[in-house]
């Protein structure tokens, strides 16, 4: 038995030492603030295997696109932009469907962090654009769900989505599983912090997420998005003020990323897929999340900062907290 799967099962028995219902009530007050007219709360249940701690990724269970398209427009009424923001880069899904058939480069979709599931629909509009890519090499898009994976918190595994003109609501990790694998993690935001989730629970079910996104992507041609941590306090009129990226993430990143910038819930809603680059360091990281950073302000027309040093966004932080009690 290798080392790593050793580890794995370790981490997993370890886990499973913890109350899950005990520690859902503190998850869903983190997913409290994700909550919108799209998703809403719902109840623990230990049939459902997103609410088990020791589970790190959920694998899809995919749909044709046929079913899955009427789906997106019901889970945003702006999801339109996205698919031609897609349809734009041609060229782009002609390689990725290379490299997906023939497990070539593996990739990574960034995104600004907007509403919570806004990575999920950039994600769901390649998949249903990229399918006359993956034809020509003999592939559907049932290959695509299989080579594709998202990263997200774990407050989604407290919602469901109500999807708009179907008349009904299905688990959000359920909803996401139709076009991709979903795996999980604990934010290190100060919002996390503030629930005061055990240590060695977040420091856990990380390093188990961590096994499981390393084992996807030893098989070469894996696209995995994602959508770095921000702080919605931080809205204020001077914009939106975007967290520097955690060394983790920046090691995810490295390597074949492309950055997509969305802003869907303005007057304006926009996507727009930048250009792809490769990341070697974590100044390609942070010079990325400054062009995504810019592409949101040209969308939205309000300006976004983002900040590559924590002591600079906790100095805006401040600044911020003192001229609301001004």
């Amino acid at each position: 038995m290798s080392s790593k799967l050793q580890r794995k099962e370790q981490i997993i028995k370890e886990l499973q030492q913890f109350d899950n219902n005990l520690i859902y009530s503190k998850i869903e007050e983190l997913g409290q603030r994700n909550l919108t007219e799209l998703l809403q709360t719902m109840p623990y249940s230990k049939d459902n295997d997103f609410h088990d701690l020791s589970v790190a990724v959920c694998r899809a269970t995919p749909i044709s696109n046929e079913d899955l398209s009427p789906l997106g427009p019901s889970a945003h009424k702006n999801f339109g932009v996205i698919p031609e923001a897609w349809n734009k880069h041609t060229d782009m899904m002609s390689f990725l469907a290379g490299e997906i058939s023939h497990s070539g480069s593996n990739f990574t979709i960034v995104t600004n962090h907007s509403n919570v599931i806004d990575i999920a629909l950039v994600l769901g509009g390649l998949r249903l654009q990229i399918k006359k890519h993956l034809e020509v090499y003999g592939l559907d898009e049932y290959t695509f769900s299989d080579k594709t994976g998202i990263v997200i918190s774990r407050g989604i595994t407290t919602t469901q989505v109500a999807l708009s003109g179907l008349n009904m609501a299905i688990p959000t990790v359920e909803a996401i599983q139709l076009f991709t694998n979903v795996f999980f993690t604990f934010p290190t935001t100060t919002s996390v912090r503030s629930k005061n989730f055990p240590s060695k629970l977040v420091r856990l079910s990380n390093e188990l997420t961590k096994l499981e996104i390393e084992k996807f992507r030893s098989r070469g041609g894996s696209i995995l998005a994602i959508a770095p941590s921000a702080s919605k306090d931080l809205i204020w009129r001077e914009g939106v003020h975007m967290q520097p990226l955690k060394d983790g993430t920046m090691d995810m990143m490295k390597g074949w990323v492309i950055p997509v910038a969305i802003t869907l819930d303005g007057s304006e809603p926009a996507c727009e897929v930048l250009k792809w680059r490769y990341i070697n360091d974590h100044k390609d990281c942070h010079d990325t999340m400054r062009d995504i950073a810019r592409a949101c302000h040209r969308q939205s027309l309000i300006p976004h900062h983002y900040y590559d040093k924590h002591s600079l966004f906790e100095e805006a932080k401040q600044s911020l907290s003192r001229f609301r009690k001004e």
